[in-house]
């Protein structure tokens, strides 16, 4: 089991580790405030709204006095720049994150060990899974039929037939995702279950261009690696259907010219993380 914190700038705390343990927490708490009009007898439900969510956890330090103390050290300095510079780290339960401030810690000594009660302050408080899909060009299947891109990524490759593939969302509601397409490529062009993500503009080899639902952006980067500039497209792209459409619940088909080679990064969202995966 993973149970983690991630600052904003990658410094990585571990809960389940040798000298840092979790006691108790309440990670999979969740709720939703009805709102609506109140009649005679209750309430008529027009929706229902999720607030913030703050979880509370115990930790439990168990190394020395000297080694407590460092961590303790470390952890404040990695919270409180979160904090301060508005930037939320992530916890991790498993393969889901959720976005989070560490906002109060309580540290409680006792005879034995050093103990630690901690708030984790989620203001978008939904749990995350990221699944990539990757999309091959024409030419992918010639000879060894797998890709070898400079800038490629460890996961397992899916859409097997160039100019035709599948995604899945399984979720309870539309899926934001990140479109990743890597030069060569011209104006493209990519339908999802109909829908259609285009932007205008021209990726030489070693560009890249991404569509990013999360963060509302369209970039295209050029460069060689280490030295990446990165170019404003938002303006380029189609104005015809909204690239920022969410990929709707179930089985989608995937289409484009096979010219070029892509990825979807999915955002699974849950109100709680999978006990079980």
């Amino acid at each position: 089991m993973i149970l983690k914190y991630i600052s904003s700038r990658g410094r990585e705390f571990s809960f389940m580790s040798s000298g840092l343990k979790v006691k108790e927490s309440n990670f999979h708490s969740s709720g939703w405030t009805p709102e609506g009009r109140e009649i005679e007898y209750g309430l008529r439900v027009s929706r229902f709204k999720r607030e913030p969510v703050t979880y509370q956890a115990q930790l439990v330090l168990m190394g020395t006095q000297e080694e407590n103390f460092t961590l303790l050290d470390a952890f404040h300095d990695a919270r409180v720049f979160d904090i301060r510079n508005r930037r939320p780290g992530k916890v991790y339960w498993n393969s889901y994150y959720a976005e989070c401030y560490i906002t109060s810690i309580d540290p409680q000594p006792d005879e034995f060990r050093q103990k630690v009660n901690i708030e984790v302050y989620c203001p978008y408080p939904f749990w995350i899974k990221e699944e990539v899909v990757k999309f091959y060009d024409s030419a992918s299947y010639m000879d060894s039929g797998f890709l070898d891109y400079e800038f490629d990524y460890n996961h397992d490759y899916k859409g097997r037939t160039a100019g035709e593939g599948r995604i899945t969302n399984d979720t309870s509601v539309p899926c934001k995702i990140k479109i990743m397409i890597y030069g060569p490529a011209t104006n493209p062009r990519i339908s999802i279950a109909g829908q259609h993500y285009s932007v205008f503009c021209t990726l030489v080899e070693g560009e890249t261009l991404t569509i990013d639902q999360v963060n509302g952006t369209v970039i295209r980067e050029t460069g060689e690696l280490g030295n990446r500039k990165k170019i404003n497209e938002f303006n380029n792209r189609s104005k015809e259907e909204s690239i920022f459409t969410p990929v709707p619940i179930g089985q989608s088909v995937v289409n484009w010219s096979g010219k070029f080679y892509f990825e979807i990064t999915m955002y699974k969202e849950r109100d709680e993380a999978k006990w079980k995966e």
